[in-house]
């Protein structure tokens, strides 16, 4: 999104409408696994007592995420849904991530059990067996990474590790240990003696200490490189950023393709991600002993994150504290492609996003579909890297001669150039809705900027411009659906607010209502939303100033047509053996104080 703002307020509008957004995959777990159809049905009636007029229902291509979510298999699950909701009186948008296709942040290391079935992507961090079998089937999809010039094969001969500044280190060569693995865990010693030499090199025109360590022959099948620092005492002194403090060569002194680790997989972490594997694809347990139990005792019994979009920082090698410090690990190659994210250059890929649409969400009867570019498929920390698949490369060469695999690009042409996919997908799926005199709504998401904070950036591919004026002013879009304007978290929070009044504006000129989500999950302690609870939580809790400071930020004195409560497994709960589905009360009370507040601010 452009940093401009264009100060021209539409007239005041008081939010009329409420709508609510549904993440099944959520309910679905926090109620611990299946529920009756019945619980849809009293979901429903409980949107309907809150008086919400619209529900987005977030649908997954294929059920890759949620198999089997209903006790009885027969019933459609959405088609319940939107059979309930049109019961009380409220529509249906089916909510769809075209990007979402595979979940990049439930990958298991090679080492833990997975049943025998082959269902699943290798990435550098290990097995992805939540996919979407469309991309099982055609992994070339994806989005693809840039190569570069590093060497891809051949055995570790030498291991370098970069400190920032220059200055002595208070390590030694006996301070330091090698291992290597073949999996990411399972990690033992080098045999051998190395090499120890503590020089200063220069690293992006600085002077640097690097402390080379030689005399390896480390097999490329050993495909997972540690280098542990002993020292336990002492104020640590060998301080850098997380994701450059290691360097692998192999012979010639030729630098080998590698990824660095962003931290360990804590076991309580792992887990938590076997049991969302096993509880969402057969709906049960994990087996016992799927994790070692040596698991997280030492170092080397413990898996890492690569490339998945942690946050970055500075670790200390010598340091004890930091929950990554004392360790570097890094992992020959890359992952070639993102996890689960496709890219719209393919007709294919295009088809099949409008095909699941079309057979899933408008042949069940949905009124409308809201199209969002977020997702959970493509987690990166090397974002810039990625959606240089080969027909991209040939149009940019055809129109600018440049070749954007080997000489430098102008990046927003670039991203420009990729984002025409994505309205060429919305144009064409704009038509198949309008043949069914549906909706089509899209989503502007405070992501799509060009420097999002944090790892939340990881959410919207970052090689793409987002063309949301186009889509509103030539009515692809029939209306706008904004998220994180502004940005609801920590430090961070509010910013993007210059940009609201620009886009409301542009919305309300072209007759297009705009809707602005707030955020309800993980804002109030999961057991005191349930309305039978023994100390339901009341509407002036002062937990909830926020969640009220931001709901009137929305609803009173607006740009906004409507309000959209994110999500609603944030405030209901469903009991999966009686069938019946609970809603806080605190919630009814907040709305109907906000209806009377609109009045209010409408007469005025």
């Amino acid at each position: 999104l452009s940093i401009l703002w264009v100060s021209l307020s539409p007239a005041n509008i008081v939010a009329s409408e409420f709508h609510v957004t549904v993440d099944f995959n959520d309910d679905f777990r926090k109620a611990g696994g299946s529920v009756k159809p019945e619980n849809i049905d009293q979901l429903m009636d409980r949107f309907a007592e809150l008086g919400i007029t619209r529900v987005y229902w977030i649908h997954n291509a294929e059920d890759f995420f949620l198999p089997n979510p209903l006790t009885d298999a027969k019933v459609d699950l959405l088609a319940r849904a939107v059979e309930a909701a049109h019961r009380n009186g409220m529509e249906l948008y089916a909510s769809y991530k075209v990007f979402e296709t595979g979940r990049s942040g439930v990958a298991l290391p090679q080492n833990i059990s997975l049943p025998s079935t082959k269902r699943y992507i290798d990435g550098v961090s290990g097995h992805y067996p939540i996919i979407a079998p469309f991309v099982l089937e055609h992994p070339q999809y994806r989005l693809k990474r840039k190569p570069d010039s590093k060497q891809v094969a051949g055995n570790v001969t030498m291991i370098k590790l970069i400190k920032s500044g220059s200055k002595e280190t208070r390590i030694q060569k006996g301070d330091l240990r090698v291992l290597s693995s073949s999996v990411n865990g399972d990690f033992k010693p080098v045999e051998g003696e190395f090499t120890f030499l503590s020089k200063v090199e220069k690293r992006k025109g600085r002077e640097v200490r690097v402390l080379e360590l030689s005399g390896f022959n480390i097999s490329e099948k050993q495909r997972y490189v540690m280098v542990e620092c002993l020292l336990e005492n002492g104020i640590g002194d060998f301080i850098g950023p997380d994701d450059s403090m290691m360097e692998l060569y192999g012979e010639g002194g030729k630098q080998l393709a590698s990824t660095p680790d962003e931290g360990k997989f804590k076991r309580e972490k792992l887990e938590g991600l076997l049991e969302t594997f096993y509880l969402l694809q057969y709906n049960k347990r994990p087996p016992s002993g799927a994790i070692g139990s040596n698991y997280g005792q030492s170092s080397q019994h413990l898996a890492y994150y690569f490339d998945a979009g942690n946050s970055l920082g500075r670790r200390t090698l010598d340091g004890q504290e930091g929950s990554r410090d004392g360790v570097l690990v890094a992992a020959r190659g890359y992952n070639s492609h993102t996890i689960g994210t496709m890219h719209p250059v393919y007709p294919e890929v295009r088809k099949y996003w409008i095909d699941e649409i079309r057979r899933r969400c408008l042949d069940v009867g949905v009124d409308g579909v809201s199209i969002r570019f977020t997702n959970h498929s493509g987690w990166t920390s090397r974002g810039a890297m990625y959606g240089f698949n080969q027909p991209v490369v040939d149009e940019y060469q055809r129109r600018y001669g440049v070749n954007a695999l080997t000489e430098e690009i102008d990046e927003k042409k670039w991203r420009d150039l990729q984002g025409e996919y994505l309205t060429l997908f919305l144009t064409e799926l704009k038509q198949e809705i309008s043949q069914r005199g549906k909706g089509l709504q899209v989503s502007i998401n405070y992501l799509m900027r060009d420097t999002p904070p944090g790892w939340r950036k990881n959410n919207v591919p970052v090689n793409f411009s987002y063309d949301w004026e186009k889509w509103i002013s030539e009515d692809i879009a029939d209306s706008v659906e904004l998220k994180y304007f502004p940005f609801p978290f920590s430090r961070k929070k509010d910013l993007g607010l210059e940009h609201i009044d620009r886009i409301a504006t542009l919305a309300h000129k072209h007759g297009k209502p705009i809707y602005s989500n707030v955020r309800f999950e993980s804002r109030i302690p999961w057991w005191e939303v349930q309305a039978d609870a023994a100390a339901p939580i009341s509407a002036d809790d002062p937990r909830l100033n926020s969640l009220w400071e931001d709901m009137r930020r929305v609803c009173v004195d607006s740009k906004f047509d409507g309000v959209i409560l994110y999500e609603g497994a944030g405030f209901t709960k469903m009991d999966a053996a009686t069938g019946r589905t609970t809603s806080a009360p605190f919630v009814k009370t907040m709305l109907e104080q906000l209806r009377s507040e609109n009045q209010e601010s409408g007469n005025k």
